[in-house]
């Protein structure tokens, strides 16, 4: 079979150019975006065509090239100006010159509709970055706020006892530290009393209190 000549194949393409211009004005649009994007890659289209090929894709809804495509729209649109300046009667060049100055008025629409897209998703983004660092904010004052009316704890050294929380068998060492202290016992005999003490059950001395030990005046004698 051979192969169609230059004028059938230029015919078949327009014939299929106008058919996809009239699937998008009869509400086939998607149809008709489908056989554009078959129809713009075909080596034999002419430029004009080309250009309202990429027009079309610009209209395209859910197509992440708009702006590309609009931007071939232009330069292919330049370039049949060029081309044709010297050549073109004074009405193919007016339809021309109408051509380009529409798909330049196109693009200045699309790029101001992206700009503004860009600063509507920008700032949403910002607002939602706020909500997150103002969520933040009340969490950590709501932390300090339950430390501050938290009741300061006693200030003691550092040792396991630590751990056990503040009983009566702490006041009760305490007394008798005291007691220790006014006395006048030796080193020797604190020493040994401590160790004795340290031997007994926690159990037993968390359940003592200075009422329970007795501590007075006739047992620091008998210390």
């Amino acid at each position: 079979m051979a192969p169609p000549r230059d004028d059938d194949l230029t015919k078949d393409l327009t014939i299929r150019y106008n058919h996809v211009w009239d699937l998008y004005f009869s509400e086939k649009r998607f149809i008709a975006f489908t056989m554009v994007e078959d129809l713009v890659t075909e080596p034999g289209l002419c430029a004009d065509h080309e250009a309202g090929m990429h027009q079309l894709l610009a209209c395209h809804p859910f197509n992440d090239d708009t702006v590309m495509h609009t931007q071939e729209v232009v330069r292919i649109d330049s370039e049949i100006v060029q081309q044709h300046h010297d050549t073109a009667t004074m009405h193919e060049q007016a339809c021309m010159q109408t051509k380009l100055r529409f798909a330049k008025e196109h693009l200045e629409l699309i790029l101001e509709k992206k700009r503004k897209f860009d600063e509507d998703v920008a700032m949403w983004i910002s607002m939602e970055f706020v909500k997150v660092d103002a969520q933040d904010a009340q969490l950590e004052q709501a932390e300090r706020d339950e430390q501050a009316e938290r009741p300061a704890g006693p200030e003691h050294d550092n040792h396991p006892g630590d751990m056990l929380p503040l009983s009566s068998a702490t006041a009760a060492d305490g007394e008798l530290l005291l007691s220790s202290q006014n006395t006048a016992l030796d080193t020797t005999g604190c020493t040994e009393e401590s160790s004795q003490d340290q031997l007994q059950s926690t159990a037993r001395v968390d359940a003592a209190s200075p009422k329970d030990l007795h501590i007075n005046a006739s047992d620091k004698e008998q210390l």
